[in-house]
């Protein structure tokens, strides 16, 4: 929606899956394009079923693996049409990672690949996983650059749901489902996510807050309403939109190219 109004994006940076997302985006896709990518591969394909026996952690990864090589194949960073950056940490001293070149499925897979739930990647000596566990909104270096305005889309799920009583029963009285493993797992390993808002107010130039309460991490078969979330943020964002986001002259003290963070 929010090219389809005029948005020029000419660099882009996201984290976990805000990494698949921003790399469609970097690669030349179009909205329709990338809703049928992430459809096909999310939600038909599910690159996350494939269990094992929970020795590294729940999942092989060679599902996701070859997703990613189907999706963006043997393109490297450095040769996509729009700039690009990706997020992940490594186990091995805890640092954010800032994946700026290479294979671009490599940086993304790494960028994904949840702790616990999906086994780490090794690459040149470290252990990296997904860059949500430290920061969940890496909008920082591409505001320090000072290349121009900066965009952040903040996206919050959510697994709590109401609870539905039967008839005659108080929701209240009913004891609380107990969140599956992957639940638990999911929530945990994003515990020491950084404060987006704290993140956003300080480096961001505009954010979009995105909120779909009752959409877990791994139910990517609630894509429509993650989907329809975000098309209501953007069409409030866009009844007043700042001079500089649709082809405007940008202010003085925002001068430069315009950019975009996807989450």
């Amino acid at each position: 929606m929010l090219l389809d109004a005029g948005l020029l994006v000419d660099r882009v940076a996201g984290v976990s899956m805000g990494a698949f997302i921003g790399g469609l985006l970097a690669c030349g896709y179009d909205s329709a394009e990338m809703d049928g990518h992430c459809y096909e591969e999310w939600v038909r394909r599910n690159p996350i079923n494939d269990y094992t026996i929970p020795r590294y952690a729940l999942i092989r990864g060679h599902k996701a693996e070859m997703m990613l090589d189907r999706v963006f194949g043997d393109v490297r960073v450095e040769e996509l049409r729009r700039p690009f950056y990706c997020a992940s940490v490594n186990l091995r001293g805890s640092r954010l990672m800032l994946h700026r070149e290479g294979p671009l499925a490599e940086a993304i897979g790494a960028s994904i690949s949840l702790p616990l739930i999906a086994p780490p990647l090794r690459r040149k000596g470290g252990l990296l996983v997904d860059g949500s566990l430290l920061d969940n909104l890496p909008v920082g270096p591409m505001s320090i650059s000072g290349e121009g305005p900066v965009l952040a889309i903040d996206v919050k799920g959510g697994d709590e749901r109401p609870q539905v009583a039967p008839a005659g029963e108080d929701a209240a009285e009913r004891p609380s489902r107990l969140p599956l493993l992957a639940e638990t797992m999911s929530r945990i390993a994003l515990l020491s996510s950084a404060n987006t808002e704290a993140a956003a107010r300080r480096y961001a130039d505009l954010t979009i807050p995105i909120r779909i309460p009752g959409v877990g991490l791994l139910e990517f078969h609630q894509i429509d309403v993650a989907r329809e979330a975000g098309r209501r943020a953007a069409i409030s964002m866009l009844e007043d939109p700042p001079e500089w986001l649709l082809g405007g002259m940008p202010t003085e003290s925002l001068r430069g190219r315009r950019t975009v963070l996807r989450v």
